[in-house]
Order: C-alpha cells, then structure tokens, then sequence
C-alpha cells in the first residue's frame, strides 16, 4: 500500500490512548466510589480510551486483509520477538532496580516464555495467535466474494462477541462463550472498511462518537454509583460500548482530510507511527516507575486527576526515547535472524529462462 497519513495517526492515537488508559488504573481512581461529575467525565475518558487495543486490531485488518501465506510472511514474527525481548529486560531489570524485587533467572525465563515478564506482554501472546491465523482468515475472505456475505461474516463475529454483552446488561440471557473472538470480529471489520472504504463526513462521525461517549458515560456511572468501577463486560474490548465506540474513533480519524497537514507534523506523525509497537510494551517501564513515585508524593485532593494525567503525559515522552533506543538494538538484530532463517526455510525463486 502506498502510505497513508489517516492510518499513521491511527496507530499515534491508538498508542496515546494506551498510555493514557494506563493513567486511569495507576490513579486508582478504579478503587473510588462513582460520585459527582468528575467521575462521570472520568468514565467518559475510560470509554474513549479502551478503544486502544480495538483501533489496533482494526487497523491489522485494514492493512493485512490481502496478506498471503509464505514462509517470508512469517519472518514478520522475528522483529515483533526482538523488541519483546528487550521491552522483558526493561521490564525485569525495572522491577530488580527500582523496585528491589529479588527475581531469580528461572523466573526471567519463564516470565517471558509465558508472557507475563512484561507488564503488557499479555498483548503481544494474542496478536501473535492472530498474525498466525492471519493468511488463512483471508484466505476465507477471499473465498467470499459477494459483499453480503462479508457483511454476514461480519455481523455474525459481532454476534458472538459484542451482542451477549448488550443482552447481558441485568439478566443472564446469553452464554458469553465466543467472546475470546473479539480479535477477530475487529479484524474483519477493518478488512470491510478496507475492501468497500466509503468517504464520511467527520463533523456527523464526531457528533456520533461524542453521543456514544456520553451514553457510554453515563451507563457505566449509573450502573457503578454509589459504588467502584464495575468491571463489566459490555465496557471490556469485546463489549459492545466498545466496539462502537472503537469502530467510530477509527472510521473518523480514518476520514479526517490530512492533505493540508504540515510536512513537519505529518513526518512527526509517520515516525511516532513507527515506534508505537515498541512504546506500547516500554510503557510498562515508564509505567511502573512514574506512577510508584506518584503513589508517594501526590497528595488525594480535588488536583489528583490532573496530576496523574501528568504523569500518563511524562510517561509518554519518557517512553519514546526508550522505544526509539529499543528500535535502533532491533533492527540489526532482526536482520540478522531473518536472514539466517531465510537461508534455511525461504527458497530462493527459481531463475527464469529465455
């Protein structure tokens, strides 16, 4: 695909919003009774800002729908390791540091085999279960040429994943058993948006997003009030809250007119783009340490929410340098093992004869 800006700020937003995700749950503001109209704008926040993970599945189904099988495809998995690898040392070397956790090195190893070394590995262990299935579902796209059998596969995902949370609002009327297939429900949607990509008026998406943000606000206040965040499933990544809002933030950013932007804005946007996959898992460096020291030095007061917003804002741009850092150790790195994997597992394509 010839590079696109709309998905380059996608990706940023989706990034931003992780971090800013991870401010709400190191405030603790989770741990606080739902009252008065700071915590309804708080849920409002929430609501917008889980829609991180989903923009970045969306985003995979946008950009991967016509990917197909080849041992080289799979080479993709090395660099996705690489900085797995480095973000797990981060991680682990943060918590023996900083926080003068004793662990031992069978706990390193197994931390990163079972993805829990870093604090937001849990990620990359699902996206690598659908990078792996990625040929083969769009083989299965493929197979379905009608557009309306698209769109049925489509809404048969949401279906599974997204209605049982509406139905299940105060009554138990629906087994939530297919609900894990989220990933795959944003997927496809992105692969729709990419196949049959329509031009939307932004002012009607943004009237229709700040709807849904209030409604979402003000369900998730009411239904927790007096009491704490009631963790729901309608408001987790494969509930309909969610989804909605998710699928709204990409199809708006995706028809923002970015024609007029600054080249110095747009080349800030496309670098920050590059390194979001590395900030994502380096935030939980940043993460830990930031918000420890906030723990101890904001005092609770009518400020602790700005302070902390702060705090998300410092983790940020500490993070960056870290990610870049992290992309320049990879890139070697990744060559190197794709190379050496290529020469055992990609034949070379056969010389063509006149």
């Amino acid at each position: 695909m010839k590079r696109d800006a709309n998905l380059d700020l996608i990706r940023c937003i989706a990034v931003i919003f992780v971090l800013f995700l991870h401010f709400i749950i190191g405030s603790g503001w989770y741990d606080m009774p739902n009252l008065g109209f700071s915590h309804w704008a708080m849920n409002l926040l929430r609501a917008l800002f889980i829609s991180c993970v989903p923009l970045f599945l969306l985003l995979t189904g946008y950009l991967c729908c016509h990917r197909e099988f080849s041992a080289r495809y799979y080479l993709g998995l090395v660099r996705i390791y690489v900085i797995y690898l480095l973000a797990c040392l981060g991680s682990l070397l943060t918590r023996r540091l900083a926080l003068g956790e004793s662990i031992s090195l069978r706990e390193a190893v197994g931390g990163i085999f079972n993805h829990y070394a870093n604090g937001y590995s849990w990620y990359v262990a699902m996206y690598t279960g659908l990078f792996l299935l990625i040929p083969f579902l769009n083989r299965a796209w493929a197979s379905l040429e009608a557009r309306k059998l698209r769109l049925i596969l489509v809404w048969t995902l949401v279906y599974l994943t997204a209605v049982p949370t509406l139905l299940n609002l105060r009554l138990h009327l629906y087994e939530v058993w297919w609900k894990n297939l989220y990933p795959l429900a944003y997927y496809f949607i992105g692969a729709y948006f990419r196949e049959y990509r329509r031009k939307l008026r932004p002012g009607l998406l943004a009237l229709a997003l700040a709807a849904a943000l209030c409604g979402a606000a003000s369900l998730n206040y009411f239904v927790c009030r007096p009491g704490v965040f009631a963790w729901m499933d309608y408001s987790w990544y494969d509930g309909f809250e969610t989804m909605g809002i998710a699928v709204l933030v990409f199809l708006l950013l995706l028809n923002l007119d970015l024609s007029r932007c600054p080249k110095g804005l747009a080349a800030g946007i496309r670098w920050l783009s590059g390194l979001s996959f590395s900030i994502y898992l380096f935030s939980d460096v940043t993460d830990t340490v930031i918000y420890r020291l906030g723990q101890r030095v904001i005092p609770p007061g009518e400020s602790w929410m700005f302070a902390y917003a702060l705090c998300a804002l410092a983790s940020l741009l500490l993070c960056i340098p870290l990610a870049w850092l992290a992309e320049r150790l990879a890139r070697p790195l990744t060559e190197g093992i794709k190379k050496a994997l290529s020469r055992l597992f990609c034949r070379p394509a056969p010389k063509r004869t006149e």
